[in-house]
């Protein structure tokens, strides 16, 4: 039982059952669109399939590669240069642009890479975080899930919660 210090009112949870937070992922990206093909051994095998897909070069390998744009007019300035394009209505198919953006911005991180890459990200004291690559990627995994599974009872967890003292209540 925690010890109070000064006079509040205090909220007790006490919970019967286990924590709550299920190891799930949290963020899973589902794409959906039309391909050129989608064959892995026999001709439309993924056809209506979810597949999961780890790079772009598995994306094209699988479902083939960027459509062929069809311009309905191309504007040019005096000089023969570029200035604008017009795309025809029949240009709606954006899958691949999707996929190739996606992968492009990182894709997706699990488990400790996910950790690495924040620490890529966040610059100075948290760069150190990158030297967690030089441990082989299973057991940085394993230890990753087992630190995320053993959380609460290596590192406690909140049991009570503070009521609002008088200047943070409403009204």
């Amino acid at each position: 039982m925690p010890t109070y210090r000064t006079p509040d009112v205090y909220v007790e949870e006490i919970s019967v059952f286990p924590p709550s937070v299920a190891e799930v992922e949290t963020a899973v990206p589902a794409f959906v669109g039309y391909t050129a093909r989608a064959t892995r051994t026999v001709t439309n095998d993924l056809r209506n399939v979810p597949t999961r897909i780890t790079s772009l070069l598995e994306f094209e390998t699988l479902f083939g590669g960027a459509p062929t744009l069809q311009l309905d007019r191309v504007d040019l300035d005096a000089g023969n240069r570029f200035q604008s394009a017009t795309l025809a209505a029949t240009n709606t198919k954006y899958l691949y642009d999707s996929m190739r953006l996606f992968f492009d911005n990182g894709g997706v991180w699990r488990d400790a890479e996910a950790i690495i890459h924040l620490g890529e990200r966040s610059g100075g004291w948290g760069r150190l975080v990158t030297l967690a690559r030089i441990v082989p990627r299973p057991l940085r995994d394993w230890l990753y899930r087992r630190l995320a599974r053993n959380r609460y009872a290596w590192f406690g967890g909140a049991t009570c919660a503070r009521s609002p003292t008088r200047p943070f209540a409403p009204g």
